[in-house]
């Protein structure tokens, strides 16, 4: 995974880590400059509409 995460740049490429449930994992990926992560640590899957409401709650906690 790591190798995949460092060449990924070389190569014009960013990396979206999927499947992340734990902080563990999180600070594993940043720890190795991974670009994105998604899983249950930030949300469950959710509906469309759903989601636009996460989103713009979780946009609107970042900025503050």
């Amino acid at each position: 995974m790591k190798v995949m995460i460092v060449m990924a740049p070389e190569l014009g490429l960013q990396v979206i880590a999927e499947g992340v449930a734990t902080e563990k994992q999180r600070d594993l990926l940043n720890s190795i400059d991974c670009d994105y992560a998604q899983g249950f640590l930030y949300s469950p899957g959710l509906p469309p509409d759903q989601f636009f409401q996460w989103l713009n709650e979780w946009t609107s906690e970042s900025r503050s």
